[in-house]
């Protein structure tokens, strides 16, 4: 499904994952480099919790970022 295109649905978490994908693959975001913290992702794009936790959760379905307990999500090397 594509945003902006007519007969396809975009959900937030999506479009918040691929944000991100695009700030990996472009380098804006490093191999090992720290990803925002839940509450900061969920400030920047005013959403909840659980869409934040839910667009994380495809990121690392695809490999891109790894959870670290207690130290937080990073960009797998």
């Amino acid at each position: 499904m594509v945003a902006g295109q007519p007969g396809t649905t975009s959900y937030r978490y999506q479009e918040i994952a691929s944000t991100l994908r695009g700030q990996i693959q472009s380098g804006d975001l490093a191999p090992g480099a720290a990803l925002p913290s839940e509450a900061e992702l969920r400030r920047r794009f005013t959403t909840s919790r659980n869409t934040v936790r839910q667009a994380l959760a495809v990121l690392e379905h695809e490999g891109l970022i790894v959870a670290e307990h207690g130290r937080g999500r990073f960009v797998r090397d």
